[in-house]
This record gives C-alpha cells, structure tokens and sequence, in this order.
C-alpha cells in the first residue's frame, strides 16, 4: 500500500503487475475520479474472486457512503472489519457510514476503534467530536476536537468544532479565533466564513460580521442559510461595509423568496447614497423640505442614475425606506414626476409600490391635487398612458379607481396590477368568509378598527423564512436559567394571537414553533384578509382566524 488517498481515509492505492492487485487499483482510481459504476464493476468482480479480501469490501462501502446508501456501507464495511479488522481506516469508515445516516451514537464505536489502532489518526478525533456534537455532548466533544488539534493543529474540520464549542458557550471571541484559524486553512469554505460571522456578531462587531457574511455569500450564492444568516446581520445597518460583493449580494436578497427585504432596507439605503453621492442632495432637501421639488429640479441629471438603480428598484418595490432623508426626497421626487410629466416607467411603477406599502404616507399639496384632478380627467377621457397610470398609483391605489387600466400591461406595470387590483379583489372575497365572534361595541374598538379597514397595517412582501424547533427547544433557547423541570413538553403548542394583523406575527410564531396550530384574532377584516392571502402564499394551513375585539 504505497499510499492512501482520501475522499475516504480508508481507500487504498496499490500499484503492482499482480492482476487482482492492478485490478483494484484501477477501481480506486475510478472511485477517486467519482466514476462509482466503474468502480464498483470491478469490485464485485474481485469479491467474487475473494469475498474476504478486507480492501475490497471496504471500496464497495466507500462506494455505497458516497452513493448515500448508508445501510449498504454499515453492511460492507462490518464485513470488511471482521476480516481486517487491524485497518483503522475500515473503521474509521464505518463510522462515517453511521454518521452520515444520522446514527450518531452507532458511529463512536468506530471511530474509537480506528484511534486505538491509529493513536496519531487526527481525522477520527474531529468525527468523534462531530458525533458528540451532534448527540448535544459539547464538553465531549470539545475535547475531542483539541485531540484533534493536538495531531493536527490545522485541521479545518476540528477548528471549526472548538469554533462551534465556544459559539455554544457564548465564547465569542475565543469562536472567532477558532474560525479565523479554520479560514486561513480552508479559505473558500463558506461555512467557516458563516460561522465566523456569527461569532463576530454575537460579539458586536457587526461590521466584521457583515464582512464575514458577504464572504460566506459569494461562496455559496445559493445556499438559503447563509441568505437568510446575511439578511439578519443587516437588520438596523446604519452603513453598510464596503465590499465587493455587497451590491450584488443585496440584489440577490432583495429578490430571495426566504428573506424579508424589510431587513436590507438600511443598509441598501446606504449603498445607494454611498455610490451615488447623495449627501449633499439630501442635506439640502431635510433643510429645506418646502423647496423639496425644486431641489430635485436642481439635481435632475444626477438623479436620473439614481431612478435607473435595479438596486434602488428593488428597494422601491419590496420594503418601505426608513429614512427621512430619502422619504422628503421620493415624496418630491413624486411631485416632480406629477408636475413635469416624467416618462420613466421602471421608477415610476418602483415609487407606487413603495407608496402603497408605505399606506400613501407622503403628504400631497393643493397643487398635486390640482395636477391629480387633471390626470385622473385624462386618463378618462383618453385611456391613459402606461406612464400616467403608474403616476396615478403613485397617490391612491388603483382598486380605488372608477376607471381601470386596459389589458397589455408592460412588464414594469405587471406588478402594479396584482398588488394594486388583483390581490385587494381577492381579500374581499376572503373577508367575506372570515366567521365573526361578536360584532364590535367598545367605542375605541371601532374607531380603531375603522383606521386598520382602511389601511392594513403593515403591507409586506416577503417573510425572513426559518425552520421551527421544538416548542420545548425554542424555550429553552430564550430562557437559559429556566430548569428544565419548568419547561413544558408540548408537542403540539395551540397559541392564541390576539391582533394578528397583517399576519406577519402568525408568520413568526409558524417558524418558531414545530407542529404550532393557531388561532389568530383581529378586530381589522381586511387585515385579516391581507394576512390569509399571504399565508396561503406560503402554504401555511394550521391558522383559523376570527373577527372580533380582543376585549370580548
């Protein structure tokens, strides 16, 4: 055995004239380059010649673990222990063929066996800690992951534990140390770049931590964990880390089915004044919001690269922007358009869905109403523009509207017609069905009802998706002084939300907990009706919800 090598540290590589020998090493050589049919081709070939030859057993395991076919290699690799059963790779192995179909408890045997033949095999330490871990044993595996250490002081796999131990033990510093280690070891794991940022923010060093997540991101675009890891850090950024993938990786958020894009807001915001030189023109417009319109007028050519942003688009159109600057800005900015006629679509259908999430908060003077009147007369009159449609639904929603827009929308304004027509449409049909407690008598009750008929409160377009724990788990989580004796055993929690609104905290206690059923309670029908639609978006069933007043 000239070498091993190592998808798996238990298979071999021979070079000999021997026949069954260059055999096997032909089929290593296939199961190294992925070709597993090949590899197992020749394999059983060699069983059959041999069903007690230790090495071949062993490849046919290490084909079957990286075929996912974990029953399949606990069979092989059994077999290839009791033949050879001095090999700690075949063990170590076996192990592996456990862990990796979830018997982490099965697994230790294993990988003891393989470090009492292989006093030096660091690998098998680190698994023994990731088994521990995973059967929630962190002291355990600490100190299995130091025995790593103490092999191989660069191992990446027993780095990142002692890493995670420390996360655990609310030892961020001590975990940021362990994952910078890990980093420069295996620099473009994106997971070690997570972790990182985890402990760097759980530290306060949100700007670190940012850094950290934008580099975990770039690695792996696609992975959901690491967006919705990203989007979190986020959440309150008052200046967004200067990065090479920070634009595109707001972009990529912005347009995530998972994330809330009402965490990027802060930090897009930043980006965008950042990149496009805007203090001074928002300086001005807070110091003299009267002038507001004029100012835009005086920044027009500026602002054009501004309104042809996707990522001020895809701000515009998914999450309110929280910043007063910006606010007077897009409020003159929406003036200006209705006054001297603005033809950019894109900008103009981005702004009314920003004004519709926002509840059309922006005041309107006497002459945007004069200018309103004679819009809404046009368009009457004439059918209207694709332009002026959009600017109309920049000041009131479009289901509102006597006359609605024709068919053969652009694709800017498609948007518009399903939040604007088609969504409101659908929530009066489900208003309808909403069965009632009792009709409404306390005085305050109506008023405020009357205000959320209206306009329910908050509109939103996406939920920060996760996955829901135990209800036992997620106590446990939030109150870690809790005996365990206190903590209630629900399989199954009921929960009662008094004012649900919008529906965005039935969202949040259906992530939160597993196997949650909800009664959901709102004084506001067509809040409720906001609320079921979205839920039915994400396929959320276990919710009755009733109008009534929370006081009866």
């Amino acid at each position: 055995m000239a070498k091993e090598t190592r998808p798996l540290p238990g298979m071999p590589y021979a070079a000999s004239s021997a026949s069954g020998e260059s055999a096997l090493a032909m089929a290593v050589d296939h199961f190294n380059a992925r070709r597993y049919a090949a590899a197992e081709e020749i394999a059983l070939r060699l069983k059959q010649e041999d069903s007690k030859d230790g090495r071949v057993l062993n490849l046919l395991g290490g084909i079957a673990l990286e075929r996912s076919d974990f029953a399949g290699a606990v069979t092989h690799l059994t077999a290839a222990s009791r033949v050879q059963g001095g090999n700690p790779y075949i063990w170590f192995n076996l192990g592996e063929a456990h862990r990796r179909g979830g018997a982490f408890a099965k697994s230790l045997p294993g990988y003891r066996k393989a470090v009492s033949i292989k006093s030096d095999f660091a690998e098998a330490y680190a698994m023994i800690g990731e088994a521990q871990r995973a059967l929630n044993l962190p002291s355990e595996a600490e100190k299995a992951y130091r025995a790593a250490l103490a092999i191989n002081p660069h191992l990446t796999l027993a780095l990142n534990g002692v890493g995670l131990a420390h996360l655990t033990a609310a030892r961020f510093a001590e975990a940021a140390r362990a994952f910078s280690e890990a980093i420069k070891a295996s620099p473009r794991d994106p997971a070690l770049h997570a972790n990182l940022g985890q402990a760097l923010y759980q530290s306060g060093d949100t700007p670190g931590a940012l850094t950290a997540m934008l580099d975990a991101h770039a690695l792996a675009p696609e992975n959901e964990d690491f967006q919705r890891l990203l989007a979190r850090s986020f959440l309150h950024v008052r200046e967004a880390p200067i990065h090479t993938h920070v634009r595109s990786a707001l972009m990529a958020l912005f347009q995530s089915p998972s994330v809330n894009p009402r965490t990027l807001a802060t930090a897009a915001l930043s980006v965008l004044k950042r990149e496009h030189d805007l203090d001074v023109f928002l300086q001005r417009i807070e110091a003299n919001a009267v002038r507001a319109d004029e100012i835009v007028a005086d920044f027009e050519a500026d602002l054009n690269d501004l309104r042809g942003d996707p990522l001020f688009i895809a701000l515009l159109s998914s999450a309110p922007a929280p910043d007063i600057g910006f606010e007077l800005a897009l409020r003159a900015m929406r003036k200006h358009a209705l006054l001297n006629g603005s033809r950019s679509l894109a900008f103009l259908c981005a702004l009314a869905r920003q004004c519709f999430l926002n509840e059309y908060i922006y005041y309107a003077g006497d002459d945007e109403k004069v200018a309103l009147g004679a819009l809404r007369a046009t368009i009457a009159a004439e059918g209207g523009s694709w332009e002026e449609w959009a600017l109309l639904s920049c000041y009131a929603p479009l289901y509102r509207e006597a006359v609605k827009p024709r068919d053969g929308a652009p694709e800017a304004f498609a948007p518009l017609l399903r939040e604007q027509i088609d969504e409101p449409l659908r929530e009066l049909e489900i208003a309808d069905r909403i069965r009632a407690l009792k009709p409404l008598s306390d005085e305050v009750s109506l008023v405020v009802q009357a205000q959320y008929e209206e306009s329910p409160y908050p509109r939103w377009t996406r939920f920060d998706l996760s996955t829901p724990r135990p209800f036992a788990d997620v106590v446990k989580a939030a109150l870690p002084p809790l005996p365990e004796k206190m903590i209630p055993n629900i399989a199954a929690p009921r929960i009662l939300i008094g004012g649900c609104g919008t529906g965005l905290e039935t969202m949040r206690i259906l992530n939160s907990y597993q196997n949650a059923s909800v009664l959901a309670l709102d004084l506001s029908r067509t809040s409720i009706a906001y609320g079921m639609r979205k839920l039915n978006e994400y396929g959320f069933e276990n919710v009755e919800h009733v109008h009534g007043d929370i006081l009866d």
